[in-house]
């Protein structure tokens, strides 16, 4: 909606913002979206690889941690469906799988579906800054950290692009996590 594209129910007036309006949605009018953004190449850091919907999707994953029930987590999860059926029939392609899809509740997937913006490992993006390729040809050790090493660190967050990049350079990998 932030970039012109309207979200309508069957009546035909725009959706209500936030996630659980979507189970409303009928139609999805592109013809509307800002001109200028077909001239514009964007490349969208992504801290995960997580899909938009379903076990591993941004609901499931994510909402609790932002204060969802199981039961809102469900009519999110459900809506967030809804919307990638939606979209697929409106833009010919699905994009509910790309990984990535599921970063920032959703973001990741408007990015890919509505922009054609290309999902990268935000880890990657940095990494490339900070930490090239050719500073670690004569490395033998990577020390990094992470506030909580869990089942969320697996799905591309900074620790596993570091050890990944190390790890091609035959490097040893010691994580600090909190």
């Amino acid at each position: 909606q932030a970039l012109g594209v309207r979200l309508l129910d069957k009546n035909g007036n725009d959706l209500a913002h936030g996630g659980a309006a979507l189970a409303n949605l009928t139609t999805i009018d592109i013809s509307t979206m800002d001109p200028a953004l077909k001239n514009v190449a964007i490349t969208a850091a992504c801290d995960v690889t997580n899909p938009l919907c379903g076990p591993q999707g941004a609901s499931i994953i994510f909402a609790p941690q932002k204060g969802a029930d199981s039961d809102m987590v469900l009519k999110l999860d459900a809506a967030l469906w809804h919307l990638a059926d939606i979209s697929a029939e409106a833009l010919g392609k699905d994009f509910r799988d790309q990984p990535g899809a599921g970063a920032a509740g959703g973001l990741g997937f408007a990015f890919a579906a509505y922009l054609q913006g290309c999902l990268r490992p935000g880890v990657d993006i940095v990494l490339d800054a900070v930490l090239p390729e050719e500073q670690l040809q004569d490395a033998d050790i990577v020390v990094t950290g992470e506030g909580r090493f869990d089942g969320q660190t697996a799905m591309g967050k900074a620790p596993v692009g570091i050890a990944r990049r190390a790890k091609a350079h035959g490097c040893k990998v010691f994580v600090l996590a909190g």
